[in-house]
């Protein structure tokens, strides 16, 4: 029994576990939901905990950085923690830490040298009237000591500084320390003040120097040392601030790393004084680097470098914002007395030097004495308000550049540019650079401006002897203008760029050999102007500004034009026929320079010059012009037989009588097959050539010529295209054969065929051509056109009931078919059927149509307008065209001959007559007799057999029975159609059709009884046939078995099933959980019976 009972637990745990392991994860999920609420919590708590601690930290460090004051007297016996317990000034020095403010409560003189604590400090006053008096010392003798020495750093504020004689000098060295003195500092001492950030006989490192005060008296600052040298880089930074002045290095002194001078507002307070990049004496191993904004000068020295000593790598100085009174000012790229190994570099932007115009002033890019610079030197000036003068050299002393000297000038006006500076200054390779500025264009502006390519004396006289040794250019980028470019080798104007003369009796060029003008630049020239060397363009000389009609450019060399090269004139050029020249060489050129004109209508030429020692010149001439006139015609002209073909004869606008032309410079010799050296091509808007004229629409009319074509004396002929509209005719084969056009008589018709019509002239009436005033002389093709109305998609019958509805609407009204419509114009069929008018207008004799006769009543109507261009440029379709016209009854008369009207010289367009005959005299229509017929095949068909016509007028017409359709053929049987018609005296026509059956020959009757029994044999086997067939057949479905696709109603039923199933699961999960619980019921029970059973 123990084995049953654990077989039972054994099935119940299996049962069991079948239930449970499904939905483990069910369980983990919750375990994992839960374990990561925990983990969140966790992770909150210890942000929290963090933000505390960074909380508390930050509290700490705001402590930390609160400003530890030491309130200070001379004598005081205090702690210094409060106003009311000063401590003494020696003591509270004695006793400094890093960061204590040292607040002065009185007065303090020291005696002796205060040499301030090694720590960083700052010494402030309780106001601005607490002065700090101070032993005096000597910037040159050690032993005299200084009057502060810094150990440390030190910041000062709101406090005044003098020292015990305020003749005596009052000295401040920083040793490498960081010193600053705020606003709030007052040096206000007679004493001269010498502040250096290096040392004091002692080398250091890198200096820091920052003064925001203002200072009185003269006042000397050096970012480096005193006799000492510096290891590092020197900095000074001036705010606001007066000073005398100022050294980037040292005193004397070497700078191993870069000096860095900024200065910012504030002005100099010496006049003649000085702000050097480098040191008074001594090497700037690295970079100078002076940057100057918004200061105030009388007359003073700016310098890149030294004043003496070498300077290891560039030298740099930005003056921006800066502005002056003085006369005296002298910027310098480089040093004074020393060299630059590597490269100057000044820019000036948005200065105002208001009276520095002095040719010997201004700004270098060398040195002011003796000093060379072996690199590059670039001298930028930026929108500066007023008259500046540039040297590419130095001044005074033997400088020399040795690199190229760059001088860029954008937006500034400028006095004068000399590419070589004062004295023994030399000047290798100097490129002038002009963007926009130079000088204002107007006559009376002040002062002129020049670009001169030699040196300038300090006595004040140009040197024109001393040259740059290299290569000189002067390159224009932008829109400038100058008085007077003097003696330079090279001038080019690139894209873009315009180079102006300014109006003055000066020429703008003066001693200068070569100009050259780029694509799209420009050389804007007022008056005559003459250059050594060659002039070489492929963009505009202009003298559009000029006021003399003369004005001209010589050229001693040769001209050379490239694609692009133009001249543009001035308005008053455009009243000439020829003008003078305004380009003349004397040089010898083998390829003839070509320039167009920029004015409209006007071209450039050239021609051999009659002036002393020119050779060639280019002047301004106005083309000849030939075009071609507009013209019309009608599709269909004959083929003349001329060079022309099937087109008209061209009609010329500005065709020269008595002229010669010349092609490729040599004399035509007109023929009669080739009257000019061109010939006229027609093409489409493809610009595909048409041979012909059966295309109705507009081409284009162009002459083609046969090379170069000018007049004998060089006058250059230009042609304009035409257009030649080539109109609609209803049928071009009738329109060639002459079938639709009449030619035209000049006495009334003796008769007039039915269905014609002719046009009679005035002898006296000139013909001319189209709607023109040129007549035609020979007027043996003119003709009347008299055509059916145009065809189209829909047929000729649509536009005639569009015809007809625009008649009706107006009042007008047809008789059933009683109408004749036409399109009448006059042509000249010996000119490509050209449309022609008539100068005294044409009377038209227009046949009576049959049935008709002169006492038939007529009505003409007239569609003004509808010429055939329906759908061209510019023109309506057919459709409103027919709609938008006008519509009028023409005056008609009666004639033996026909109907008569008069069409004034361009009334041409569609016409219909129309007419109605009265009740009584109708005519009756004809009847055809025959009737439809069987023949057997091979024998004879006779058509008119047994066929009849009758006419109630005319009685029988069976005589006039015309077949005019007969397809019978005897020798295969079949259908066919046989089609008869009559017309009575009057015109009225009928029509009679009848068939024609041929049948196979005739069978015998025992050949039709053996066939109808084959027949019947046939039905019956064929229905026995079926019948059995249908009772023998057995039906199979053999058609494959294909699943059923899901109709949107089964869909649906999938979707419950789904969610049945899902619903099933948890169902079956809780039967599972019942069916355990109820096996461990049962194994629990039957274990208690055996165990009972047992006891």
């Amino acid at each position: 029994m123990n084995k049953l009972v654990k077989k039972i637990v054994l099935c119940a745990l299996v049962l069991t576990m079948t239930w449970i392991y499904p939905n483990i994860s069910v369980f983990a999920e919750d375990s994992i939901v839960s374990d990561s609420s925990e983990i969140s919590q966790l992770e909150s708590y210890t942000s929290n905990d963090a933000e505390n601690k960074e909380t508390e930290e930050s509290k700490q460090v705001s402590l930390n950085n609160e400003e530890n004051i030491i309130y200070v007297s001379q004598s005081g016996e205090g702690d210094g923690l409060s106003l009311d317990s000063p401590k003494a000034f020696a003591s509270a020095m004695n006793d400094a830490k890093g960061g204590d403010t040292f607040i002065l409560v009185e007065d303090i003189t020291l005696t002796d040298q205060w040499d301030t604590p090694n720590v960083g400090i700052t010494v402030k006053g309780i106001n601005e009237q607490i002065v700090l008096t101070l032993k005096s010392g000597s910037y040159i003798d050690k032993n005299k000591g200084a009057s502060i020495i810094l150990n440390g750093s030190l910041k000062m504020d709101t406090i005044c500084l003098k020292t015990i004689n305020n003749k005596n000098t009052l000295l401040i060295v920083a040793n490498g320390n960081n010193l600053v003195f705020e606003k709030g500092v007052n040096m206000t001492s007679s004493a001269t003040k010498y502040i250096f950030g290096g040392g004091y006989y002692t080398d250091t490192k890198s200096t820091s120097l920052t003064i925001n005060s203002k200072i009185t008296g003269r006042c000397y600052i050096y970012a480096g040392g005193c006799y000492s040298n510096v290891d590092g880089d020197t900095n000074l930074i001036m705010n606001d601030s007066n000073y005398d002045t100022v050294y980037g290095g040292g005193y004397y002194g070497n700078v191993s790393g870069n000096t860095n001078v900024e200065i910012i507002g504030g002005s100099l307070i010496s006049t003649g004084r000085s702000i050097y990049g480098g040191g008074n004496e001594g090497v700037v191993s690295g970079n100078t680097n002076v940057s100057i904004q918004n200061i105030g000068t009388d007359n003073a020295n700016f310098y890149g470098g030294g004043n003496n000593g070498d300077i290891g790598g560039n030298t740099n100085i930005e003056m921006k914002g800066c502005h002056s009174t003085g006369n005296k000012m002298y910027f310098h790229a480089a040093g004074k007395e020393s060299n630059v190994l590597k490269n100057v570099n000044m820019t000036v932007t948005n200065c105002d030097f208001k009276t520095n115009i002095g040719a010997d002033k201004g700004f270098f890019a060398g040195a002011s004495g003796d000093g060379i610079v072996y690199g590059t030197a670039t001298i930028n000036f930026v929108d500066n308000k007023d008259y500046l003068v540039v040297h590419a050299g130095g001044y005074k002393g033997s400088t020399e550049m040795v690199g190229k000297v760059n001088i860029n000038i954008t937006n500034t006006k400028f006095y004068r540019a000399f590419t070589v500076g004062t004295k023994d200054s030399i000047v290798h390779d100097v490129d002038i650079n002009l963007y926009d500025g130079g000088a204002n264009r107007e006559p009376n502006a002040y002062p002129d401006s020049y670009l001169n390519n030699y040196s300038y004396d300090e006595q004040y006289s140009d040197i024109k002897t001393k040259k740059p040794l290299g290569e000189v250019n002067v390159n224009v980028y932008g829109d400038t203008t100058w008085t007077q470019i003097d003696e330079f080798p090279n001038i080019h104007i690139f894209n873009q760029a315009v180079l102006n003369e300014r109006a003055t009796e000066k020429n703008l060029f003066n001693n200068c050999d070569n100009v050259t003008i780029d694509e799209g630049g420009s050389l804007n020239l007022l008056q005559d102007n003459e250059i050594k060397g060659n002039f070489k363009s492929s963009g505009n000389l202009s003298f559009e500004d000029s006021q003399n009609p003369d004005a001209k450019l010589i050229v001693d060399g040769t001209v050379t034009s490239y694609e692009g090269a133009s001249y543009t004139s001035a308005d008053f050029a455009t009243t000439y026929s020829n003008s003078s020249a305004f380009l003349q060489m004397k040089g010898d050129s083998d390829k003839q320079a070509q320039f167009t004109s920029t004015n409209e209508n006007y071209y450039v030429s050239h021609r051999d010059s009659k002036d002393d020692g020119i050779k060639q010149e280019w002047y301004l001439v106005q083309p000849v012009v030939i075009g071609l006139k507009d013209q019309t015609i009608y599709t269909g002209g004959e083929d003349n037989e001329n060079e022309y073909g099937q087109f008209p004869e061209p009609i010329y606008t500005g065709l020269l009588e008595d002229v010669t032309y010349c092609v490729d410079g040599k004399e035509f010799e007109p023929s009669e097959e080739h009257l000019y050296p061109w010939s006229v091509q027609y093409m489409d808007e493809n610009q595909d050539i048409i041979t012909d004229d059966t295309q109705a629409g507009d081409y284009i009319a162009r002459i083609v010529p046969d090379g170069k074509i000018t007049l004998l004396d060089g006058s250059p002929v230009e042609f304009t295209d035409g257009q030649l509209r080539i109109r609609y005719v209803s049928n071009v084969e009738e329109a060639e054969n002459n079938e639709i056009v009449y030619n035209a008589l000049y006495q009334e018709p003796s008769q007039l065929d039915e269905g014609k019509a002719v046009v009679v002239l005035d002898k006296e009436s000139k013909i001319y051509l189209n709607d023109t005033d040129i007549e035609v002389k020979d007027t043996s093709g003119i003709a009347l056109m008299f055509d059916n109305i145009l065809g189209s998609p829909d047929g000729e019958e649509e536009r005639i009931k569009l015809l007809k509805e625009k008649a009706e609407d107006l009042g007008f009204k047809f008789n059933d078919e009683m109408y004749q419509f036409k399109y009448l114009d006059l042509v000249d069929t010996h000119n490509s059927n050209a449309w022609v008018s008539s100068e005294k207008g044409s009377t038209i004799y227009w046949a009576y149509p049959k049935g008709t006769n002169q006492n038939t009543e007529f009505k003409l109507l007239h569609y003004q307008g509808l010429h055939r261009e329906y759908g061209f440029d510019g023109e309506d379709d057919v459709f409103n065209a027919i709609e938008n016209c006008t519509v009028e009854e023409v005056s008609i008369e009666k004639t033996e001959t026909g109907i008569v009207f008069h069409v004034n010289k361009s009334g041409f367009s569609p016409f219909v007559l129309m007419w109605s005959i009265p009740s009584s005299v109708i005519n009756e229509i004809p009847v055809i007799k025959a009737e439809n017929q069987t023949i057997e095949v091979g024998t004879e068909f006779d058509v008119m057999k047994n066929v009849t016509a009758h006419d109630s007028e005319d009685g029988d017409l069976t005589a006039e029975i015309k077949v005019i359709k007969n397809t019978v053929d005897t020798k295969v049987v079949g259908e066919y159609e046989v089609v008869y018609m009559v017309t009575d005296s009057q015109g009225a026509s009928t029509t009679k059709t009848i068939i024609v059956k041929v049948v196979g020959p005739s069978k015998t009757d025992d050949d039709k009884t053996d066939n109808d029994k084959t027949d019947n044999d046939k039905t019956d086997d064929n229905k026995t046939d079926d019948q059995d067939n249908k009772e023998d057949d057995i039906v199979v479905d053999v058609t494959p078995s294909q699943p059923e696709k899901d109709t949107p109603e089964q869909s649906n039923n999938n979707e419950s099933t789904a969610q049945t199933v899902k619903t099933d699961d948890n169902s079956k999960i809780i039967l599972w959980a019942g069916i355990t619980v109820l096996m461990l019921g049962l194994c629990t029970h039957i274990y208690l019976l055996n165990k009972n059973k047992d006891e």
